[in-house]
């Protein structure tokens, strides 16, 4: 609720009458949830065919209203809402943004062995920083994605990062040699196992 009070601007008893309307008519329903008024649409493909109804510039623009009013409404604690801060930047097409919060979603998924939406998360990441040239951050996303598939067991995924990870090192005019013998060290320790 209060992120659709902030997005719609309107006044939260004109906010309310609305939302008894829509729910009075079964188009939203309320759901539970501790501490939060929280709604959502009383069935799946009507939010499906609203939100396919918008234009691309709209649906955009309303991601990221909606992404800054979950900042604002929970900046000093957004570990709750990471998830949804990552999903509405990516959607607005926000590159800087997406590097901080999927950045950050990446790691809170992996904490809780999350492995293929942390894996998500990094190449969302990693897509922003290419568009944003921004080589270090670049860099650092591929390794880190390189060290999630070796947490996760998966060998193959795990070569292909790092060396992704190396090519991309390679290009690099100003490369430290350091990076360079960090993942050359892990991709031969993944050789030997």
């Amino acid at each position: 609720f209060d992120a659709l009070l902030t997005v719609t601007g309107v006044d939260e008893s004109s906010l309310l009458d609305r939302l008894e309307e829509a729910i009075r008519a079964q188009l939203v329903r309320e759901v539970r949830s501790v501490g939060e008024d929280v709604y959502e649409f009383a069935q799946p493909m009507l939010r499906q065919v609203l939100y396919d109804g918008l234009p691309r510039r709209r649906r955009r623009l309303l991601h990221k209203q909606v992404g800054e009013a979950l900042e604002t409404l929970y900046g000093r604690k957004p570990e709750a809402y990471l998830e949804a801060l990552a999903y509405h930047f990516a959607e607005a097409e926000d590159a800087e943004k997406i590097v901080r919060y999927a950045r950050l979603a990446a790691t809170k998924a992996a904490a809780v062995f999350a492995y293929d939406g942390a894996a998500k998360y990094l190449q969302q990441a990693i897509t922003a920083a290419e568009e944003l040239d921004r080589s270090a951050d670049r860099l650092e996303l591929m390794e880190k994605l390189g060290d999630l598939m070796f947490a996760a067991g998966k060998r193959e995924q795990t070569i292909r990062a790092y060396e992704d990870a190396l090519q991309f090192w390679k290009s690099l005019p100003a490369a430290s040699n350091v990076d360079g013998a960090r993942l050359c060290r892990k991709l031969g320790e993944i050789g030997t196992r």
